[in-house]
């Protein structure tokens, strides 16, 4: 689930800035002049194509930063329902499901067995895993206290990875802001260069 939701949120923020680097660029466009820009002519005449000078990049121009706001407010709220629904709906079901298992108890007297089913040994990893997880759940009939135990493992084990998880994203942001450091320093081409582009998109 970490790894999931992790990759989610990597996703949403990709997404997201790059909805602000098109902002960014139309911006650039078509902001000439003083703020706010005067409203384009109306129709049959065309607009004025796209000016070569924006004030922007002049400093005579305030960019709309209210929209860049926006942008990543918006995203914020769509992109991140994915992983929310996630982390709050995972131990939900991991607790229902087991708590089913745990209160479980099969009709015939001979199923009430807490020997599992002897199975041949598969030929793969993943029926092996398949087969023990079978015999596990078939061994964990009549336990009254199988979700809470199974949901505690769950959430200490998932707090212990997102803690793995975020100190090697800590330590890989860094790295990144490092590199970006280290090119302005002259390396690569320095300043301006496309090493030192790439290092800071």
């Amino acid at each position: 689930m970490i790894f999931l939701f992790v990759g989610w949120a990597i996703d949403a923020v990709g997404k997201t800035a790059q909805e602000v680097v098109r902002e960014v660029r139309r911006q650039f466009e078509i902001y000439p002049g003083d703020f706010p820009p005067p409203p384009p002519p109306p129709p049959p005449p065309p607009p004025p194509p796209p000016q070569t000078a924006p004030g922007i990049l002049e400093g005579t121009q305030k960019p709309e930063y209210n929209t860049c706001v926006a942008i990543v407010t918006r995203a914020a709220l769509k992109e991140m329902t994915r992983p929310a629904l996630l982390a709050l709906g995972t131990p939900v079901v991991i607790g229902l499901v087991f708590k089913f298992i745990g209160s479980y108890r099969f009709p015939s007297p001979s199923l009430l067995s807490r020997s599992p089913p002897s199975l041949p040994l598969p030929p793969s990893p993943t029926l092996l895993v398949l087969s023990l997880s079978i015999a596990l759940t078939l061994r964990a009939r009549g336990e009254v206290n199988l979700a809470p135990e199974v949901l505690a493992c769950f959430m200490m084990f998932g707090s212990l990875t997102g803690l793995l998880v975020a100190v090697l994203l800590d330590n890989a942001g860094g790295a990144w802001d490092n590199a970006k450091k280290y090119i302005e320093t002259g390396m690569h081409g320095g300043k301006g260069s496309d090493a030192h582009k790439a290092a800071v998109t």
